[in-house]
């Protein structure tokens, strides 16, 4: 079933509520990136956004907090902006009911988690963690590489997928909250 509703969206409709949508989505994984430090009793539960930020700027203060989180932020609101494009080209994907929206945004999250996340927290992410866990611990690079392997990375693997599935499902009912919100005031 087709609600012609989405065909009648411009361009920048589509972009505004899809970025929108992507913003609140990454805005609700926030909590979900601070729980493996929470569980690690890590001290400073920001590490994670600060090893992103040092990866990308190499800054190891607050500015490197920034960073992460900031270009967290634009991941997240790119994707949405990716994802209502996609739903506006293949109609099959309309998001006419919550229900449907949350089959949609678990979609989603399987996609972004295993082309984002995975390449993110598997490849480019291991160093900058692991040196981050020698320094944190005062432990050896081995020590900390070790450690990684062992406790680290499934962990990781575990809460990214449960991170990205509820940014799917969160963008999906976003997208769709906001596009009846428009719709409506089209009217």
């Amino acid at each position: 079933m087709t609600d012609t509703r989405y065909e009648s969206r411009s361009v920048s409709q589509i972009i505004s509520v899809s970025a929108l949508s992507g913003l609140v989505g990454g805005v609700v994984m926030i909590p979900f990136f601070l729980i493996p430090g929470i569980f690690e009793g890590i001290a400073h539960i920001m590490t994670l956004f600060e090893v992103m930020g040092n990866a990308f700027t190499g800054a190891t203060d607050n500015t490197a907090i920034v960073v992460g989180i900031t270009s967290h932020l634009v991941t997240s609101v790119l994707v949405g902006i990716i994802f209502g494009i996609i739903l506006n080209k293949i109609k099959r994907f309309q998001l006419t009911s919550v229900r449907k929206s949350v089959g949609v945004g678990l979609i989603v999250g399987v996609v972004v988690f295993v082309t984002l996340n995975l390449p993110i927290f598997g490849v480019f992410l291991p160093p900058f963690l692991i040196q981050a866990a020698a320094h944190t611990y005062h432990v050896t690079t081995q020590q900390a590489t070790t450690y990684y392997q062992n406790e680290v990375i499934s962990k990781n693997i575990g809460f990214g997928f449960i991170q990205n599935l509820a940014y799917g499902i969160v963008l999906s009912l976003a997208a769709r909250a906001l596009t009846n919100r428009s719709m409506s005031h089209q009217r």
